[in-house]
């Protein structure tokens, strides 16, 4: 296997960025509504103030129907498939079944930071650490060696296995015979 470039490390780690940030902007979208709306219990009126600030051009899709709120998010151009889901919050009251058209009063608004941590605060570590690895090229010079190594290591394994599966299967023609 040869060498990956830095270049082409960098490109893998561009497209990283580039795939995660939509859901990085959707979360701080959904966020600024939620904040208007924090102490408050999620209702119908909430969820439609998050549409409205997704804009048409997006799909928004809430499910309610287990023990926690999430919303799915598409972009119509794209459609279902490319979708986006965001953990709004946890039912506060899990003995108070969350089933269709009711008890979304059973969600808290301040609860979303936490609840998608995946697409807020962890999303934008990740992507922090991500541009701050694109300028450090002695960084990215030794994460290409050590996938080369890595790379090296696994075509040894490879070799062995295949040395004791030759064996093995020798072995057993000769018990065979």
């Amino acid at each position: 296997m040869r060498l990956l470039s830095t270049y082409q490390i960098r490109t893998i780690i561009q497209k990283q960025i580039d795939r995660e940030e939509p859901g990085v902007r959707i979360h701080m979208e959904i966020a600024c509504v939620l904040k208007k709306y924090n102490g408050k219990k999620i209702t119908r009126r909430i969820l439609a103030a998050i549409k409205t600030a997704l804009g048409p051009a997006r799909e928004v899709y809430w499910d309610h129907s287990s023990s926690f709120l999430q919303l799915r998010v598409w972009d119509r151009a794209t459609g279902w498939d490319n979708r986006e889901t965001f953990l709004i919050g946890y039912n506060e009251e899990p003995t108070t079944p969350g089933l269709r058209g009711c008890n979304l009063q059973c969600y808290r608004a301040e609860s979303f930071e936490v609840a998608d941590a995946c697409h807020g605060a962890a999303a934008r570590i990740r992507q922090d650490k991500r541009r701050a690895l694109l300028e450090d090229g002695d960084c990215l010079r030794s994460l290409a060696m050590r996938i080369q190594n890595a790379a090296d290591s696994h075509n040894l394994l490879v070799g062995f296995l295949n040395d004791i599966e030759n064996s093995v299967s020798y072995a057993i023609q000769e018990a065979m015979k």
